[in-house]
């Protein structure tokens, strides 16, 4: 197994293989936010303050607040085998604590305070990738330097599914838990979905080009104090120099968040921490974790390509 200095697989999928969407349930409710403190909600918008003057295109965003997984025992009348407990939370918080220098000591209040190293942190809920291409290649897009998280890093095609979009509404304040616990049980498509729509916007494939997307685990960035990201598997039927020259084209809407593509073969992933440590070293976290993730559950057996279903 390769070592993963920064990264904690929190949950994998293996005893049940990859996820569906209809598979995994979510529930929404105010308890699972961030705590609030007076003087570390000050330190926040001090900080947000400071990125603002120093970066233009910076705005704040709702964002799901991950709080715990559980798995669960499924019945005739309920397939669901993974439960997704959510707060809300934003891209201002994220800053200001996850991403921020003080968050070791946050963590430490948090345990102190309330028994919770992640309870003064803002853990927005990201998803991820592991893309196959049809012949055989995994995806892997670099990070422009600009961007506050893993900046220049080798990273898998992803992002976070937006609150704000998934109600309709279009402001951080216009989303409330109540909102999205009464859209709860469409919940698990659209996060499930705005992992494919993530691919389309970094890469530029079509979206009729991506399978549905199978949830692998989750895991936490210790680089970003614990920071959590679903990782998905999904399959696409293009070869891999048609991803390369659509992506080179540069059409698509978030082309401007990396700089170069890498596709690297099946067949290489479990050793590459070995054959290329400089470029092993080049990946960012969620990267390294998501193809742990995805060797755990590879099925050697086949010599495919393909996971367990």
């Amino acid at each position: 197994m390769a070592d993963l200095h920064y990264i904690s697989i929190y949950m994998t999928c293996q005893g049940t293989g990859p996820l569906r969407h209809d598979q995994v349930a979510v529930t929404v409710s105010g308890k699972y936010n961030r705590k609030s403190n007076p003087k570390i909600d000050d330190s926040i918008e001090k900080k947000w303050t400071e990125i603002k003057s120093c970066n233009s295109k910076v705005f704040n965003a709702s964002k799901f607040r991950f709080r715990s997984a559980q798995k669960m025992m499924t019945t005739e009348a309920d397939i669901s085998c993974l439960l997704l407990n959510l707060g809300i939370t934003n891209y201002q918080d994220f800053i200001g604590t996850n991403l921020s220098s003080d968050g070791l000591l946050l963590q430490t209040d948090g345990l102190i305070d309330h028994g919770d190293s992640q309870a003064y942190l803002s853990d927005p809920m990201g998803v991820g990738a592991i893309v196959v291409t049809s012949d055989k290649k995994m995806i892997l897009i670099q990070r422009s330097t600009e961007l506050l998280e893993a900046p220049g890093m080798w990273d898998i095609p992803g992002g976070h599914p937006e609150p704000q979009s998934l109600l309709k509404v279009s402001s951080p304040e216009e989303v409330t838990c109540e909102k999205l616990a009464a859209t709860s049980k469409t919940l698990p498509h659209a996060i499930f979905s705005s992992i494919v729509a993530e691919v389309c916007d970094e890469v530029g494939i079509p979206g009729e080009s991506l399978s549905e997307p199978l949830l692998l685990g989750i895991l936490r960035n210790m680089r970003t104090c614990g920071r959590p990201a679903l990782e998905f598997f999904i399959r696409c039927n293009l070869e891999s120099d048609e991803v390369i020259k659509l992506y080179h084209t540069g059409n698509h809407s978030e082309a401007f968040e990396s700089t170069d593509i890498r596709l690297i073969p099946l067949s290489e992933l479990p050793l590459l921490w070995i054959t290329e440590p400089k470029f092993w070293a080049s990946l960012s976290p969620q990267a390294q974790g998501s193809i742990q993730l995805y060797i755990n559950l590879f099925d050697k057996k086949q010599g495919s390509g393909d996971i367990k279903q």
